[in-house]
């Protein structure tokens, strides 16, 4: 049922996938054979129950079904960083704010491979229409995490997004000096010298 909830997601057949989910979860609440089984079938169903609470912008409801996630798999750094999202969505404050940076934070320590935090925020605000904050944070993640690739990427993508040709510039060559090999920096680069 979890894997067909997912197929139906994927085919836009929403209110299929929220019978499947929710059929996934009943059978798995009474299952008893395998405790790590069904620890992912309720991860995978609670995650998909987020994904259409989040389709339909019901962040209460989505924050929800990503909490329940998060308890039972507390190093899905995935699933973090969409509860991440959802609580920006949701945020009335500074506060509401810093506890989703706090949030970022944590999923980047426990998981390197994930953005950098302030590179999570920065995007964030920038889709918040916020853009003098996104640019901040972007320019802090430039110098903090500036032996990580990843991170001078997105920089530099966000330069060349917003037409900050030099940020562009420096994010590129800055990714180009961690990896001389990098056909996304040369790109950038490319696109910022055009």
């Amino acid at each position: 049922y979890v894997y067909l909830g997912e197929i139906a997601i994927n085919s836009r057949r929403f209110t299929e996938a929220k019978l499947l989910y929710d059929k996934s979860i009943e059978l798995a609440n009474s299952y008893t054979a395998n405790d790590k089984r069904k620890k992912r079938l309720l991860t995978g169903a609670y995650n998909g129950l987020g994904t259409l609470a989040d389709f339909r912008q019901d962040w209460p409801m989505a924050r929800t079904y990503l909490e329940k996630v998060r308890e039972m798999d507390p190093q899905n750094s995935i699933a973090l960083t969409r509860l991440g999202r959802v609580m920006f969505k949701m945020a009335e404050s500074r506060d509401d704010e810093r506890a989703v940076y706090a949030l970022f934070k944590e999923v980047h320590t426990n998981d390197k491979n994930t953005a950098y935090p302030d590179v999570n925020m920065a995007i964030l605000y920038d889709q918040a229409g916020k853009t003098d904050n996104a640019k901040k944070l972007m320019e802090r993640a430039a110098g903090q995490d500036s032996q990580n690739i990843r991170t001078q990427l997105a920089v530099a993508k966000w330069g060349l997004d917003h037409g900050e040709v030099q940020m562009a510039r420096q994010g590129a060559q800055a990714a180009l000096g961690l990896n001389a090999n990098s056909v996304q920096a040369l790109l950038y680069l490319a696109m910022a010298a055009r």
